[in-house]
C-alpha cells in the first residue's frame, strides 16, 4: 500500500470565518500562538463510527493550522470509551509543538460547546 495517497477534505477550512481566522494568524494580530483547546463533541453517532475520524480530524486539523505547519513533537491520548465494533466513542489528546501545546477533544456520546482557542502572546481568539 506504500503506493497509494490518501486525501481527506477538510471542508471548514473554506469557511469564510476560518480564513479570515487564518489571516489574523499570519498577520501576527495575536502574537505567536502558544496555546490551543478545541472540542467537537457531539451525543449522536455513538457506535457507528470513530470519534476520532468523524469529529477529531477537525480538531486536529485546526491546531495543525493554528501552528502554521509546525512539526509535531509528539501526542499523547486517551481513548476513554471503545464501543464493540473496536472503535473510540471519547478521545482526549494532547499535542506537543515547537512553540506550544494543543489539547483536543471529540466525542459520539455526549455534546459540548464546540468551541476552540487559540491562544497567543498578544491575544486569543475564540471560536
Amino acid at each position: 500500500l506504500a503506493d497509494r495517497f490518501l486525501l481527506h477534505g477538510v471542508w471548514s477550512r473554506f469557511f469564510p470565518a476560518m480564513q479570515r481566522v487564518r489571516t489574523l494568524l499570519r498577520e501576527g494580530t495575536i502574537g505567536q500562538v502558544t496555546s490551543v483547546s478545541v472540542s467537537f463533541c457531539q451525543s449522536e453517532g455513538a457506535g457507528s463510527c470513530s470519534a476520532l475520524l468523524e469529529t477529531g480530524i477537525y480538531c486536529i486539523q485546526l491546531a495543525l493550522w493554528a501552528f502554521d505547519g509546525e512539526e509535531p513533537l509528539g501526542v499523547d491520548g486517551v481513548a476513554a470509551t471503545v464501543n464493540p465494533n473496536g472503535m473510540d466513542e471519547h478521545v482526549v489528546a494532547l499535542i506537543r509543538f515547537p512553540s506550544g501545546i494543543a489539547t483536543v477533544e471529540c466525542s459520539l456520546r455526549h455534546a459540548s460547546k464546540r468551541a476552540a482557542f487559540i491562544c497567543g502572546t498578544e491575544g486569543v481568539i475564540e471560536l
